[in-house]
């Protein structure tokens, strides 16, 4: 399971890798915001009237150190984008009155009201629906595993079943019976190595 201080943690190079397999999925950038509900459902174990923490989301998975321009987040899902960076006002970006009608979100989710109330439904086909319009390539689990979890790590040198273990835990609630059934994600879990990770701290 994913360690709560850093343990076995992906090394650099592993970070490097699975960042570049991610950002080369020509996924829509509100993916993210589509990943950001998908993980609060499992926290709450429902998929109706969510109210996510899109600020908390994005500090927890992409905010890296030293970041440009005001752009404290590295989201690695930018369609057509030169840059993955993403701008510090997370909050404004997913509030309601700046999700157009045009964003695929809406096909995905219901969304209804504005600031602190605002809530978000999944509707009962976000699966296809987001297949079709956020993410044209499933996500590989092991990538997304190293890079999500990146500044966390794991208890143990993770194998297939920890790696799968973790993800299904933080996102896969709203998924059905598995991660590779849903379409959302992919497996790669082939590819884990010992050598992928470094330990450095103790839980």
């Amino acid at each position: 399971m994913v360690a709560s201080e850093p343990a076995y943690v992906p090394t650099l190079g592993r970070v490097r890798a699975s960042l570049d397999a991610l950002a080369g999925l020509d996924a829509h950038r509100a993916l993210a915001g589509y990943l950001c509900v998908l993980n609060t459902a499992a926290t709450e174990n429902r998929t109706v009237n969510l109210r996510p923490d899109f600020r908390g989301f994005f500090d927890r998975f992409f905010r890296i150190g030293s970041p440009p321009n005001k752009k404290p987040y590295a989201v690695p899902f930018a369609r057509g984008a030169k840059s993955i960076l993403f701008n510090e006002n997370v909050a404004g970006s997913y509030a309601p009155s700046s999700l157009r009608p045009v964003n695929p979100l809406h096909s995905v989710m219901e969304i209804k009201g504005g600031g602190g109330q605002a809530s978000f439904t999944l509707r009962d086909n976000h699966i296809e629906q987001a297949r079709e319009l956020l993410l044209p390539t499933p996500l590989p689990i092991y990538a997304f595993a190293c890079f999500m979890y990146r500044d966390f790590g794991f208890t143990v040198n993770p194998d297939r079943d920890e790696v799968e273990t973790a993800v299904t835990s933080d996102f896969g609630f709203a998924l059905g019976e598995s991660l590779v059934k849903s379409g959302i994600f992919s497996d790669d879990l082939a590819s884990i190595s010992a050598a992928d990770f470094e330990m450095v701290g103790v839980v």
